[in-house]
């Protein structure tokens, strides 16, 4: 039997013929991730995001992530009573951007949303990731994921260096203007200003 080049089509076991053609990536959507959670799948085994169609493990939490968490959310709960906003602070809460992600960030300012699932897009204000080890794949990843989607305002606190990068502008794969606030000052949403950080209760 005569095989001719790869993107021929071949004969096999001599009677049936298939293109011949590379394996391809199958990327998840979100509603086969939501599946395969709802299966069972992940029981067990931590906590899980779809990043562009590929489930990515998450860090374990430990107590200075979880403090630092925890902080950040009761200050930003006080201002968005003080100032009466029509937005609440979810953590932890599914995100979803686009058909095949659905991240997890640590905070997320929202508007309400009537159909009370996954936030949606729209809905979205300023995320918050708190990054210690996951700090490589927060800027490889997620910062041009959120930037990419278009979410407005991102901010990565960095546990390690002691720094928070502020990020706005979305583009095409990261965000335009980003600064750079060390822990000790006050940093407030752009998009958001009643809402504000006091960093030096991040110690």
């Amino acid at each position: 039997m005569s095989i001719g080049p790869t993107n021929d089509i071949v004969a096999v076991m001599g009677q049936e013929h298939f293109p011949v053609s590379e394996p391809t990536l199958h990327k998840l959507t979100v509603e086969e991730f939501v599946s395969l959670d709802a299966a069972g799948f992940f029981l067990g085994k931590g906590r899980f995001e779809l990043i562009e169609g590929e489930i990515y493990q998450m860090s374990p939490l430990h107590r200075p992530h979880g403090r630092v968490i925890i902080e950040i959310g009761s200050q930003f709960h006080r201002a968005v009573e003080a100032a009466a906003l029509d937005l609440e602070v979810l953590s932890p809460v599914s995100m979803r951007l686009g058909p095949h992600s659905l991240p997890e960030p640590d905070l997320l300012v929202a508007a309400p949303d009537p159909d009370d699932q996954f936030v949606e897009l729209g809905f979205a204000r300023l995320a918050i990731e708190v990054a210690d080890s996951s700090l490589r794949h927060d800027f490889t990843r997620k910062v041009p994921l959120y930037a990419r989607h278009g979410v407005p305002e991102l901010w990565i606190v960095d546990l390690k260096a002691r720094v928070i990068h502020q990020m706005t502008d979305p583009g095409a794969e990261a965000y335009s203007t980003v600064e750079v606030h060390p822990f000790g000052g006050r940093v407030a949403s752009k998009l958001v200003p009643q809402i504000a950080l006091d960093s030096a209760r991040l110690a």
